[in-house]
């Protein structure tokens, strides 16, 4: 078996895990990659190009009660190579431009331009709890939902019923550097965005620029 290109986009590929690991690995040693001359010349190129220049990584990972999936993220000045994976189905491969990385970061967390949740207004959180939201484990992200959707209760209602019936959502980001790892989380929470407070065990309201801008920090940070 091997990585297949899709068949409307130029710029993406699948596969299973196995297959996506082996078709990186060798061409990121120079060998002939498992498939590769069933996928467009220009993909590969682009692909290898990332891989031989790679000056960062970040990940990604979205959350809810029901789903979860992960989006490593390689950069260069080439390009931006995604792999994502979700609980099922097969990984994505996909080539962006350099430029598109904070849409693409955007687009991925999914915010949307719903109403602010005033900074006065906290809800209790533990660390190990926001942190347990991206678990890899099944059973301990189910925990966490349903601890922080309880304590979602306690939130004032949104102006608009159907903001508060939004379904709850989360992302978090993680930015490697040689000085470490910056990272960001931004909850949705009957309709409404929260993130962490630094200094305490809560998630504070904030805008949907202010979520933005969260993500973006992390990002950015030197």
């Amino acid at each position: 078996m091997m990585i297949r290109p899709d068949e409307q986009s130029p710029t993406i590929a699948r596969g299973t895990a196995e297959e996506v690991a082996t078709f990186l690995d060798d061409l990121a040693a120079g060998g002939d990659a498992d498939g590769l001359h069933a996928m467009p010349a220009a993909l590969v190129a682009s692909v290898g190009e990332i891989l031989a220049g790679a000056s960062g990584r970040a990940e990604v990972t979205l959350s809810d009660p029901q789903g979860y999936s992960t989006h490593a993220i390689t950069l260069s000045r080439a390009g931006v190579l995604r792999r994502s994976r979700g609980l099922t189905g097969p990984e994505e491969l996909a080539v962006h431009s350099t430029g598109t990385v904070p849409g693409l970061l955007l687009r991925l967390a999914a915010l949307s331009p719903t109403e602010p949740l005033p900074a006065t207004v906290r809800l209790a959180a533990p660390a190990a709890e926001t942190d347990a939201l991206f678990s890899a484990m099944e059973a301990e992200r189910r925990a966490a939902w349903e601890a922080l959707s309880g304590a979602a209760a306690a939130l004032p209602p949104a102006a608009r019923p159907a903001t508060d019936q939004a379904a709850p959502r989360a992302a978090q980001l993680l930015r490697h550097r040689p000085s470490g790892a910056h990272g960001a989380v931004v909850v949705m929470l009957r309709g409404r965005y929260l993130v962490p407070d630094a200094e305490s065990s809560t998630l504070h309201g904030v805008s949907p620029t202010g979520a933005s801008r969260a993500l973006m920090s992390a990002l950015l940070a030197p």
